[in-house]
């Protein structure tokens, strides 16, 4: 079985308002939160109100209800012309359910609607939708896509099998990431052509110039110049030439696929169970005396640290982490770049809690036992592309540093989706250092601090914790001492633990300077190793920042890793070719709490004797993808790869593990 899919309850409590492109009025707009919940339940009191959340891109308004009456408000829908006007309509969030291996010749003569409502009265649960996913010309089955209202309707059809016309098909929960997303406009992998700012104007994909008129896309694209002069073909999100925006060549293309292929093995297969809700009052035996404020709080403390372990738990945003001695940085958190709404809040926040109520941190992550940790470090001159490249490579870090980020023309802040693989920290202020913590991690098990220039990142726990700063020196060319604003000395203020400081110092010093050369405040960062006794994993010569040979100038070591002397570190440039092409080169670091030999993973086999040969003609149906006309090696490596993905999912299904 694979991990499983956790929808929160309060996603099944919220209905969005849809304005359809007509702005209330000036009345209306100027009402707050508050007033809007006030006019709704005055008067409409069984819609039991609770919030307003209103969306910044489509004006839209997302309405929390109470418990058990969402059904009601979808039902009777007289408040929404109301309270707002005669043309606002009412959409839902549904859970998504697919159905592999179904023979399209049992559905070829239905409506997608019809479809639906038969569907619901041969399974007796509500189904909203049911309509064919990526049906493939010339194939006999395929999937089916489902819509239900709750979790629970999907959790009934992913247990019990979707009955139909005499046919049993077992269902799953569909998994968006496991398909690569790549919006018509803007040519960007993550995101939807739908989900795309309207001001934003439409873009080529064969020369990354203002899409050229026509009446459709393929007619569009015809007219590109580039057909007729190579030299102008660009690729828009990676923004080089000699390939198109939708090329295989391309590094963000081939990153999308790699992060799509690791979502399909690693796809829920079941929806997790909701636990019952505890009250304290339940948690008292009746003999006992009334319970003073002190008792009571250390047992609510207790059963959060109980429940917060549990695979069925929902957390909240109103309750306190389990450790209330550390701050537990949240997607809602007023510095975090993150802002979704509430339906999907609560699914970021769930979505890395643990699978098992006994897991421990360091059974659930491997990293806290020894403290093995890949840090990649560069930085990136402001360039926001060389940033989404370096965070979707398939070689995955544990920890991304970047200095001088590059950031959004629009709100100025740095790049990060929610289908990222990295947690995203900016510094204060937009600052000229970010830092980016990988999602293995459970946002439960780390805090973080920032300041002007710089991050940082603590991970584990008493002994094992261990302290991950991003940091940028700005360069002191003249003037006293105190205008130079490097964040050093606030760094070194603060306590000394097992820090692992990488940065760009833009600092000489013989003791890394291959030339021997010295620049005024490199002492405060010796200083600093000095009193947080830290050590420079960073070879002595190493040119970190190439020079400019049409300016004469000499290759230098500026960009540092420093280590506690308690910890081990293996330093080295990435030469990948993703992450080249400026100035200064990609680092990285492997940091190790101890010199150890890494423990060689026993693979399991399969009986093949107890293979189900049926079960894998059905899969093979569903699973199995014809690539097109493969003409190039590199197409061959992914359909190889891929292929390989799909018999695994396979044999994993239907064939027993060995014992």
């Amino acid at each position: 079985m694979g991990t499983q899919e956790f929808v929160p309850l309060r996603a099944e409590r919220c209905l969005t308002v849809k304005l359809n492109d007509k702005p209330p009025s000036a009345d209306q707009e100027r009402r707050t939160a508050s007033d809007i919940v006030k006019v709704i339940n005055q008067k409409f009191p069984k819609a039991d109100a609770k919030a307003v959340t209103k969306l910044r891109l489509s004006g839209d308004y997302v309405i929390t209800f109470g418990e058990e009456r969402r059904k009601w408000c979808l039902q009777n829908q007289v408040w929404v012309t109301h309270t707002f006007h005669k043309d606002a309509k009412v959409a839902f969030r549904t859970v998504s359910v697919i159905a592999r291996g179904l023979p399209w010749a049992l559905i070829d003569n239905l409506e997608p609607e019809e479809l639906a409502k038969e569907l619901s009265v041969a399974n007796k649960i509500d189904i909203v939708r049911a309509k064919a996913f990526r049906r493939k010309h010339g194939s006999e089955r395929g999937s089916l896509l489902l819509e239900v209202p709750t979790a629970d309707d999907g959790g009934r059809l992913t247990s019990d099998p979707l009955l139909w016309m005499g046919n049993a098909f077992y269902c799953e929960p569909f998994e968006r990431d496991a398909i690569p997303q790549q919006g018509y406009n803007c040519w960007e992998y993550g995101h939807l052509r739908s989900y795309y700012p309207k001001e934003k104007e439409a873009r080529c994909p064969r020369c990354a110039e203002k899409r050229h008129p026509d009446r459709t896309m393929k007619d569009a694209e015809a007219n590109s110049p580039s057909n007729q002069q190579p030299d102008l073909v660009k690729c828009l999100p990676c923004n080089r030439k000699r390939h198109y925006a939708f090329s295989r060549n391309c590094p963000l293309v081939k990153a999308a696929l790699g992060r799509s292929s690791t979502a399909f093995m690693e796809r829920p297969r079941v929806f997790a169970q909701r636990a019952e809700p505890v009250t304290i009052d339940e948690t008292l035996a009746p003999s006992q005396p009334e319970a003073t404020q002190p008792a009571v709080e250390g047992i609510q403390q207790q059963l959060l640290q109980q429940t917060q372990t549990a695979a069925t738990y929902e957390p909240t945003r109103d309750v306190p982490p389990a450790t209330p001695s550390r701050s537990q940085p949240t997607p809602a958190d007023e510095d975090s770049d993150l802002d979704l709404p509430d339906a999907d809040l609560a699914i970021l926040e769930s979505e890395w809690q643990e699978d098992e109520p006994t897991t421990t941190p360091e059974e659930y992550c491997p990293v806290f036992r020894s403290m093995n940790l890949r840090i990649l470090y560069w930085n990136v001159a402001k360039s926001y592309n060389r940033m989404k490249i370096a965070l979707e490579m398939e070689d995955r870090y544990d920890i991304t540093a970047i200095q001088e980020p590059g950031r959004s023309t629009a709100t100025g802040g740095i790049p990060n989706t929610r289908a990222s693989r990295y947690w995203a920290l900016d510094s204060a202020n937009q600052g000229r250092a970010a830092l980016y913590v990988s999602k293995r991690f459970a946002i439960n098990r780390w805090d973080y601090k920032q300041g002007e220039d710089w991050v940082m990142v603590r991970l584990g726990e008493g002994e094992k914790e261990i302290r991950r700063w991003s940091v940028y020196s700005p360069i002191w060319d003249s003037g006293p001492e105190r205008e130079w604003h490097t964040p050093l000395r606030e760094i070194a203020s603060r306590p000394m633990g097992r820090d692992v400081v990488v940065k760009d110092m833009n600092l000489h010093h013989p003791i890394w300077d291959i030339h021997g050369r010295q620049s005024r405040g490199s002492q405060v960062l010796l200083s600093l190793a000095a009193s947080h006794r830290l050590v420079l994993a960073t070879p002595r010569g190493e040119p970190t920042r190439l020079g400019n040979e049409t300016r004469r100038e000499r290759s230098s070591t500026i960009d540092h890793a420093w280590i506690a002397e308690t910890l081990y570190a293996t330093h080295q440039t990435v030469e990948d070719g993703a992450l080249t092409g400026l100035d200064h080169q990609a680092q990285s670091v492997l940091i190790r709490s101890e010199i150890t030999e890494e423990p060689k993973d026993i693979e399991e086999g399969y009986s093949w004797a107890l293979m189900d040969a049926r079960k894998v003609k059905e899969l093979a149906d569903g699973y199995i993808t014809v690539p097109a006309v493969i003409t190039t090696v590199a197409e061959l490596e992914t359909a190889t790869k891929r292929l390989m993905e799909e018999l695994t999912s396979i044999a994993d299904e239907a064939v027993p593990k060995r014992k």
